[in-house]
């Protein structure tokens, strides 16, 4: 998949161009019937398949205190869109500016740009464009004029319900891990990188990794069992999700901190890839670190015990 910032350096070579629109934050199992299809018309249609999307997601910029927490920074949705079969992405920088822009105006940009856009393959609640003025109708509505084919996609469901992020993410919220993972058609994973923390873990014996969590939705307040993965190899550990009660007793900030067995690494800046399993104890406040400490050596016999069937410890 080749990565384009600017439309002016995108050469078809006079190839139909098939697109597919949206922000695809967990490039989801919805996601990937959509992208599947386009890159599957644009190669029966000797044509070229481009995924267009943004960063940072609109509501950052037009509604923040509205904006969603997302399921993957953007890295790892670049990543899993770079695993499908799609041959480009155009990558929006979303600013003020571009946020002005009407759904009719960038359908016309799009014409204009990608020439001949053949086909523009979207969910049935997609939304672009000032104040959401770009939707299903719209399109439809400019098939003939623009020239392209819009397909009416039938959504992918799990269960009774649609799969969405807007589902996941309230899945991962709740703790329902094997939902969420059901939808994604992969493992849930939380990424982040390793950034600086207080360094209380190491004065205790149990070190941790804390992770860059900022706007992503995490799963309850707790520890969990936890494989990481670092530059492709695989880590067990355990995961603390939440306000560190022990540690500081008016922290409102949440965090993730996951100490890896038998690892002594300096991994600051490195991405770690953390799947958690099933929630081992709820977070609580001990009265000291030397009862944090015993209670953690008793997390970490229960989480070796429950991953020696994952992974080898």
């Amino acid at each position: 998949m080749k990565i384009l910032s600017d439309l002016n350096d995108f050469d078809n070579q006079g190839q139909g161009v098939f697109c597919t629109i949206g922000m695809f934050d967990g490039v989801h199992r919805g996601h990937q019937h959509v992208i599947a299809h386009t890159v599957n018309e644009a190669r029966r249609n000797g044509g070229q398949s481009l995924a267009i999307t943004f960063e940072p997601h609109p509501a950052q910029i037009v509604a923040p205190a509205h904006a969603p927490a997302m399921i993957y920074p953007f890295s790892k949705r670049r990543e899993l869109l770079s695993r499908t079969d799609i041959e480009f992405a155009w990558i929006i920088a979303f600013d003020p500016a571009f946020s002005r822009i009407t759904g009719l105006e960038f359908l016309e940009l799009l014409s204009e740009k990608l020439k001949p856009l053949k086909l523009i393959c979207v969910g049935p609640d997609f939304h672009f464009g000032y104040q959401r003025s770009g939707n299903f109708t719209l399109l439809k509505e400019q098939t003939k004029r623009l020239g392209f084919k819009l397909p009416e996609i039938t959504p992918i469901s799990h269960g009774a319900a649609e799969v969405s992020s807007t589902i996941i993410r309230k899945h991962i919220r709740e703790g329902q891990i094997d939902e969420a993972e059901a939808r994604l058609g992969r493992p849930y994973e939380l990424c982040g990188k390793v950034v600086q923390g207080k360094q209380v873990g190491r004065t205790i014996g149990f070190p941790t990794a804390n992770l860059d969590i900022d706007n992503l939705v995490l799963p309850p307040d707790g520890v969990y069992p936890a494989i990481a993965r670092l530059q492709g190899q695989e880590h067990p550990g355990i995961i603390n999700i939440g306000l560190r009660p022990t540690q500081s007793s008016d922290s409102a900030q949440r965090s993730a901190e996951i100490h890896l067995f038998n690892f002594s690494e300096t991994i600051y800046g490195q991405t770690l890839e953390v799947r958690p399993y099933n929630q081992l104890r709820r977070e609580q406040k001990f009265p000291n670190l030397d009862e944090l400490k015993a209670q953690i050596k008793q997390d970490v016999a229960h989480a070796k015990a429950i991953l020696s069937n994952n992974i080898q410890i």
